[in-house]
């Protein structure tokens, strides 16, 4: 695992922290999409600590790319895949900060 790798395994970890530590998301979002975000981030850390040859920026865009085609599978279910996808751009904006 190279810096690259750990740094966005570290902001990863930094992004749920945050998301658990702040009650005024569930205000501002909504409980829903906290805990859609909630659910994306840890999806998303696993696949950064099992993909550590990937470059996290790929890692990044495939869940968030996969994440949008699920969302326009089933719209009963289009809501919780474009939270993911969106918060694997948010920590990719994160992580290119």
């Amino acid at each position: 695992m190279d810096c690259t790798n750990r740094q966005a395994i570290l902001v990863t970890k930094e992004y749920l922290q945050e998301i658990e530590d702040s009650e005024t998301l569930w205000w501002d979002y909504g409980y829903e999409q906290f805990s859609y975000a909630k659910w994306a981030t840890e999806e998303i850390l696993n696949l950064l600590e099992e993909e550590k040859d990937t470059p996290p920026i790929i890692v990044l865009e495939s869940f968030a790319e996969k994440m949008n085609n699920f969302a326009c599978m089933n719209r009963v279910n289009s809501f919780i895949f474009s939270v993911a996808a969106d918060t694997a751009v948010d920590i990719e904006n994160h992580l290119i900060k």
